[in-house]
C-alpha cells in the first residue's frame, strides 16, 4: 500500500526543512511543467545506484541539471482514467506540485490524506492495492465479520436451548461464510473512495518509488520531491524473482510522476514469517490465506497466541475445526494482565481449544498429506514433539513495509542556509521499521530525510489501526501549523475479539509491581451483573488499577461479553486524568454492562453494592 502526503507548513519540525519550503497562501496555485532537464535529472537519479557512482560525482551531475526549470502551468480539470487494477482514479495533470503525498492507503494513510486536505494541504494518496490497507481488506474488518458469523452459528447450535428455543438442523455453507465478508469489505472500499472525492484528495493507483527528495525547485522558490509511479504487477514480478528491489525499481518505467513538497510514509506491515519456514500459501499460511480458505480445515495448528492467533482460534473452533494454539512463552496474550490471560486460557480450553505453552515451531514437513509440525522447547529442558494438521497458520506478528521505496542511496537536497546542495544518504532504519522518535514531545514524525515523515506499523509504534490513524492526524496537523496534543502512548486501548473478548488500557499489575508503583486492584465479575445474567454471558470481569492515595487510574483490564465496546469510557477517563471517584460519581445506565465499570471503581474503596 502506498500513500503520499506532501506539506510544507512552518509548523514542520524537521531539521531539514528550509524556509523556502514553507507553504504560502498561493502555493496550491503553483504549478511546474517538467522540462528536458528534469527528465535528465530523473534518469541520473535512477542510474545512480546501479552505476555505483561516488557521491561527489553524482552531486556534480545533479547540480548541473538543477538550474533548468520551466514556467508554471495552470492545472487542468481532473479527469478519470483506468488505474492498474481497473478502478477509476483521479489523475493529477503532469507538473502539478502537491503539498503532501501520502504513500499507503490504510487506516493511517487515508486518514492522514483526508485530514491534510481538510487543513488546507493539497494532498495525493498513492496506493498499490485496494484502499483500506491490511486492516480493511485482510485484517480488522473481515476477521470481525467472520467472528460475528461464528458467534451467531455457535449460539444457534449450542445455546438456543438456554433461551427455550428449538432450532433444528443448524448448519453452514463454508464458501458462503467466507464469501459474504467480501460485500462488507467492498462497501467500505467504496466509502473511502467517496471520502477522497468529497474532500478533494487525489487518489493514484500504483507503486510509489521516491526518486529524489527536495532536488527540484518550484516557481515560488520552494523545493519538492519526485515520485515515480510503477505498475504494481511489475513490482510483484520483481519480488517473486528475488531481484534487488531498489536497483530494479530505479530502472522501471514510470506510469506517471508525482511531485510533492512533503511525503508521508504510511506503508503498513505484512505477516511475519517463521525463520526458515516460509509461507507457501497452502499448508503454511498467514492471516491473508486463512481469510479465504475454500475448505474448512479439520485440524489446524496456530503458531502465536496474540490477538491474531486467539481470534482465528475462536473462529475456526466455533465451526468445528480441531485447533491447537502454540505459545512461545508460558502465557497466551502475553502483553495482557496475567489474570486476564489466565482466565482466557481456561475459557479457550473449556471450549475445546488445545493450548501448548513454552514451545516453538522448529520444523514443518509439507511433503506428505497435510503437514507435520515439530515443536521444540522454547527454554532448556523438555522434549520435542510432532503434531499433524491440515495447515499451520503462522500468527507471529507483522513486519514493516520499508523495502523498495527509495534508491539505496537517496538523492536529496541539503539546505546549507545559503543554497540547496545535492547529497545522498540512506533512510535510517530501526530493524524492520523506519527510525522515527514518535514519543519525543512535539514530534512531527520526521525521518532522517528532509520533508519525509512516517507513521503507523512502519515506525514500530503500537501496531494498531487506531494508533496509525491518530499519528497521521497529529502529523498533518503539525505540518499545517495546527496545535495538537501529543499522543499518550501509555494510554493506548487494545482489544482482542476472541470469545470472550479482551480489552485493556494502561499498566498491568505485573508492570506496576516491577516498577515498584503502589496500586489498588478492584474487580467486579460479570456474574454479578444483571445485564450479563440477562444475556446468559456471565464469564469475565472488569478490573481497575488505581493509586491508593488519590484514586488516579493506572490501568483497566476487562474480559467478557462485549468488553471491547466498554473500552471507550476507560480511554476517555485515562486521557482526562480521571480518578475512580469521578467514575463513581458518573451515573451509568441500568441495565448495561458498563455498570461493571462503576462497580469496579467502587471497589477501590471496598464500597461495591452488587458484589
Amino acid at each position: 500500500m502506498h500513500f503520499l502526503v506532501a506539506s510544507t507548513s512552518p509548523a514542520s519540525s524537521s531539521a531539514f526543512t528550509s524556509p523556502t519550503t514553507h507553504l504560502s497562501a498561493h502555493s496550491r496555485a503553483s504549478r511546474y511543467t517538467p522540462s528536458p532537464a528534469l527528465a535528465r535529472l530523473q534518469r541520473a537519479t535512477n542510474l545512480y545506484h546501479p552505476m555505483k557512482q561516488n557521491s561527489m560525482s553524482h552531486a556534480r551531475a545533479l547540480t548541473s541539471l538543477l538550474p533548468s526549470l520551466s514556467q508554471p502551468q495552470t492545472r487542468t480539470s481532473t479527469q478519470l482514467h483506468a488505474g492498474p487494477h481497473g478502478a477509476d482514479y483521479q489523475a493529477t495533470p503532469p507538473g502539478h506540485i502537491h503539498d503532501l503525498a501520502v504513500i499507503g492507503g490504510g487506516p493511517g494513510g487515508y486518514t492522514g490524506a483526508i485530514a491534510a486536505q481538510k487543513h488546507g494541504l493539497d494532498t495525493v494518496c498513492i496506493e498499490a492495492s485496494k484502499l483500506g490497507g491490511i486492516c480493511l481488506n485482510h485484517g480488522c474488518i473481515p476477521t470481525k465479520n467472520l467472528l460475528a458469523a461464528a458467534e451467531f452459528y455457535h449460539k444457534a447450535k449450542h445455546e438456543a436451548h438456554e433461551w427455550g428455543l428449538v432450532i433444528d438442523n443448524v448448519d453452514y455453507q463454508w464458501e458462503k461464510v467466507i464469501a459474504q465478508k467480501s460485500d462488507v469489505v467492498a462497501n467500505l472500499n467504496k466509502g473511502i473512495g467517496y471520502l477522497f472525492q468529497k474532500n478533494g484528495v487525489d487518489h493514484v493507483e500504483g507503486y510509489a518509488f521516491i526518486e529524489s527528495i527536495n532536488l527540484c525547485e518550484a516557481p515560488d522558490g520552494s523545493r519538492f520531491s519526485s515520485i515515480k509511479i510503477i505498475d504494481p504487477m511489475r513490482v510483484k514480478a520483481l519480488r517473486e524473482n528475488g531481484l534487488p528491489l531498489s536497483e530494479s525499481l530505479a530502472a522501471e518505467p514510470a506510469l506517471k510522476t508525482i511531485n510533492a513538497k512533503n511525503i508521508l510514509l504510511a506503508t503498513g506491515a505484512r505477516p511475519r514469517p517463521m525463520p526458515n519456514i516460509p509461507f507457501d500459501g497452502d499448508k503454511i499460511i498467514s492471516y491473508k490465506e486463512a481469510l479465504a480458505l475454500k475448505e474448512r480445515p479439520d485440524n489446524l495448528i496456530i503458531v502465536g497466541t496474540g490477538a491474531i492467533g486467539t481470534e482465528f482460534a475462536s473462529f475456526f473452533n466455533a465451526f468445528g475445526t480441531n485447533v491447537t494454539l502454540i505459545a512461545r512463552g508460558p502465557h497466551i496474550l502475553s502483553i495482557e494482565d496475567r489474570e486476564v490471560s489466565k482466565t482466557l486460557h481456561e475459557s479457550l480450553e473449556a471450549q475445546g481449544i488445545r493450548i501448548i505453552t513454552n514451545r516453538v515451531l522448529s520444523d514443518a514437513d509439507t511433503s506428505g498429506e497435510g503437514v507435520t509440525a515439530t515443536l521444540s522447547p522454547s527454554k532448556e529442558g523438555g522434549e520435542s514433539q510432532n503434531l499433524k494438521a491440515d495447515k499451520i497458520l503462522v500468527a507471529m506478528g507483522v513486519i514493516g513495509n520499508t523495502e523498495g521505496l527509495f534508491p539505496e542511496e537517496v538523492p536529496y537536497g541539503l539546505d546549507t542556509g545559503l543554497d540547496i546542495l545535492p547529497e545522498t544518504k540512506q533512510i535510517a532504519l530501526n530493524r524492520d521499521t523506519f527510525a522515527v522518535d514518535y514519543t519525543k514531545p512535539g514530534t512531527g514524525y520526521e525521518t532522517n530525510l528532509p520533508n519525509v515523515f512516517a507513521i503507523g506499523d512502519v515506525i514500530g509504534s503500537p501496531k494498531l489501526a487506531h494508533v496509525a490513524a491518530f499519528e497521521a492526524e497529529t502529523m498533518v496537523k503539525r505540518l499545517a501549523g495546527v496545535s495538537t496534543p501529543d499522543i499518550d502512548y501509555k494510554a493506548i486501548p487494545g482489544c482482542t475479539y476472541c470469545s470472550p473478548q479482551v480489552a485493556s488500557i494502561g499498566a498491568t499489575e505485573e508492570s506496576l509491581t516491577r516498577d515498584n508503583i503502589p496500586y489498588k486492584a478492584s474487580k467486579f465479575p460479570f456474574v454479578a451483573s444483571g445485564k450479563a445474567q440477562a444475556l446468559h454471558k456471565t464469564e469475565g470481569f472488569v478490573k481497575i488499577l488505581s493509586k491508593p492515595d488519590n484514586g488516579d487510574i493506572l490501568g483497566i483490564h476487562m474480559i467478557g461479553e462485549g468488553v471491547a465496546e466498554l473500552s471507550g469510557e476507560m480511554s476517555l477517563a485515562m486521557r482526562l486524568g480521571a480518578t475512580v471517584d469521578e467514575i463513581i460519581h458518573t451515573i451509568h445506565a441500568h441495565p448495561t454492562l458498563t455498570e461493571a465499570v462503576h462497580e469496579a471503581a467502587l471497589g477501590a474503596y471496598d464500597q461495591q453494592i452488587h458484589f
